[in-house]
C-alpha cells in the first residue's frame, strides 16, 4: 500500500474522508474495519459506559474510532475505540470542530484480529503520556481485560470477575463477561 504523509492539520480536515485510518507521526495508517466479535464487544462496552454517564450526568462516551490527538509535535492522531471524558475536563456543551486534544479520563481499546499486544501498548503508553488516567485493553478472544492505570501495574481479569471505573468513573461496576455477550 501507497505510503501518505500529511499535517496533523490536513490529516483533521479529509481524514474523515479517507476511511478507517490513524495518523502515527505523520504518516497515515490505514486500518480494516472491525469484525463482528470486535464491533460486537466495542458496542456493548460503549453502552455500558454511555448508560452509566446517562444515570450519574457526569460526562461524556464517544465511540466509532474517535480522533484523539496524543502528539500534535509529531502528528499523531489514534482511533479510540471508547473513551470517556467527564464535564469536569470537557464542560458540558463544549467541544471540537476536529479531533478530541483534552485527555479523557477512561480508554477503552478492543483487541481486534489484525491487533498485536506490542502496538496496543504502544497506544497505552501514547495515552499515559497524555494524560490520560486509565486504559482498558478489552480482548474478546480470551474474554480478559488488561487495566492500566496511569502510573501503576496493569492487571489483568477474566470474564467472571468484575471491573470498575476506579476514580475516572467511580460507580461503574459491572462483571466483565458483559462486554462480550452475544
Amino acid at each position: 500500500m501507497e505510503r501518505i504523509s500529511m499535517t496533523l492539520k490536513e490529516f483533521e480536515r479529509v481524514g474523515e474522508s479517507i476511511g478507517p485510518c490513524e495518523l502515527v507521526e505523520g504518516e497515515v495508517v490505514h486500518m480494516s474495519p472491525g469484525g463482528w466479535i470486535h464491533n460486537s464487544a466495542t458496542s456493548k462496552i460503549a453502552v455500558l459506559i454511555a448508560n452509566e454517564c446517562d444515570r450519574e450526568k457526569c460526562g461524556r462516551m464517544l465511540t466509532n474510532e474517535s480522533g484523539l490527538v496524543t502528539d500534535s509535535t509529531k502528528g499523531t492522531v489514534r482511533g479510540v475505540d471508547v473513551l470517556y471524558i467527564s464535564y469536569k475536563r470537557l464542560a458540558k456543551g463544549a467541544g471540537y470542530a476536529g479531533f478530541l486534544r483534552t485527555p479523557p479520563e477512561l480508554i477503552i481499546e478492543v483487541k481486534g484480529a489484525d491487533d498485536t499486544w506490542v502496538n496496543l501498548k504502544k497506544k497505552v503508553d501514547e495515552y499515559h503520556k497524555l494524560g490520560v488516567d486509565l486504559v482498558w485493553l478489552a480482548d474478546p478472544k480470551s474474554r480478559t481485560v488488561r487495566i492500566y492505570p496511569n502510573g501503576g501495574k496493569p492487571i489483568l481479569k477474566h470474564d467472571q470477575e468484575m471491573i470498575d471505573g476506579g476514580a475516572a468513573l467511580p460507580k461503574f461496576k459491572c462483571k466483565i463477561e458483559r462486554f462480550f455477550e452475544d
